[in-house]
């Protein structure tokens, strides 16, 4: 049975934007890392601890990102763990003296540890890629590349701005609090681009795709369906209104489609010469003096009775999917209607309805996804 996803040339659209509901905490969150960062510098600086271990500057970053996702603590402890042991790990191969190469080596160190620009670059990437991890958001490689790339960027201009705001000569505490504070603010914009989603939505393919996949019979509402398209790109009042518009579209091509292939399917099987088959096949079982003839003319007439019912349920499908695609057509035309009045009189009423008509029409797919499933599972299992 064709599906809703095979062989389909609909049109993807992808775009980044920022999300509404990130941006509600974006505020807090800041506040909490650049905060997590102060406070994490002075306590270091009155422990004294660095001095041996300079790697534990990196900690306050870690402290940051603790604080700005306080419901996982333990999530960020881990982060700020894997951080730090980057740092070490990367501070066996860069030139200078590190902590773990000291500790590693069986001679008396002749120098301070120091800490190398690549150790903050290695440790603020595996931090950066891990943040998106703590937000709620969504888990992928888009957001993990662009966290890692702002943490590590962000963290290495404020530590050029803090450099630049404190002088030598001031007391150790101020120039830490100043310091930390400034590579605070700077690196806490991380969560700013952290807000960044990249969406990717079906569209309705052109004309010429439409008229090359679908008949003379099928072509009709996929063409105004489209036609509705064009005319909703101008009238939206949002991106996610235009999304989900476009989606309604590009399922209305996706019926029709599928209702074609249905209609393709259902002309070979079964049908008025099968039943006249199964009619005459049976009178001459029953007629058949022969007990081997009369059995093979059942069997046979069985076969042809599930052939007819496999075209009972494909005459089925059919009529349901031609009830979505007028549904999502009349949806569409009324949607259009909503939005011309909403230019005309403001405060008129919008496609308040779109997440339900996409929700009938997603769980149409999924529904479809479990039939083939299911289907995939009885046919595995032994007779």
């Amino acid at each position: 049975m064709p599906t809703p996803t095979e062989r389909l040339a609909v049109h993807r659209v992808s775009r980044i934007d920022l999300d509404p509901s990130a941006l509600q905490h974006l505020g807090r969150r800041q506040g909490g890392w650049v905060g997590g960062t102060l406070g994490g510098a002075l306590l270091l600086l009155g422990s004294g601890v660095p001095a041996g271990i300079p790697e534990l500057a990196l900690l306050p970053l870690g402290l940051g990102s603790i604080l700005a996702f306080p419901r996982s603590p333990v999530r960020g402890a881990c982060l700020t763990a894997a951080a730090l042991t980057t740092a070490l790990m990367i501070g066996l191969v860069t030139p200078g003296t590190s902590t773990l190469s000291q500790w590693l080596s069986t001679q008396a160190p002749t120098a301070a540890p120091d800490l190398h620009a690549a150790q903050v670059v290695g440790s603020t990437l595996v931090l950066g890629g891990l943040l998106h991890t703590l937000d709620g958001g969504p888990r992928n490689l888009f957001r993990a590349v662009h966290g890692a790339l702002a943490l590590a960027s962000t963290t290495g201009l404020g530590i050029w701005a803090a450099t630049q705001l404190t002088q030598p000569d001031w007391v150790n505490w101020a120039t830490v609090a100043i310091g930390a504070t400034t590579v605070g603010l700077v690196s806490a914009q991380t969560l700013l681009v952290l807000s960044l989603r990249f969406r990717t939505t079906d569209r309705i393919p052109s004309r010429n795709i439409i008229a090359r996949t679908l008949g003379d019979t099928h072509r009709g509402p996929a063409l105004a369906a489209w036609q509705l398209d064009q005319d909703l790109t101008d009238l939206c009042p949002d991106h996610d209104t235009r999304d989900g518009l476009g989606e309604v579209a590009t399922w209305v091509y996706r019926l029709q489609w599928i209702r074609q292939r249905l209609d393709a399917e259902t002309s070979r099987v079964g049908g008025a010469s099968v039943l006249k088959r199964i009619t005459t096949l049976s009178e001459e079982a029953v007629q058949s003096p022969d007990s081997f003839t009369r059995d093979r003319l059942l069997a046979t007439v069985a076969h042809l009775q599930r052939l007819q019912s496999h075209r009972g349920a494909l005459e089925a499908e059919r009529a349901r999917t031609a009830a979505l695609a007028e549904f999502a057509m009349a949806f569409l035309e009324e949607a259009r209607a909503d939005l011309t009045m909403a230019q005309v009189q403001p405060g008129a009423s919008r496609p308040d309805r779109l997440p339900e008509v996409l929700t009938r029409l997603r769980t149409y797919s999924a529904d479809q996804a479990l039939a083939r499933q299911t289907s995939r599972e009885l046919a595995s299992l032994p007779a």
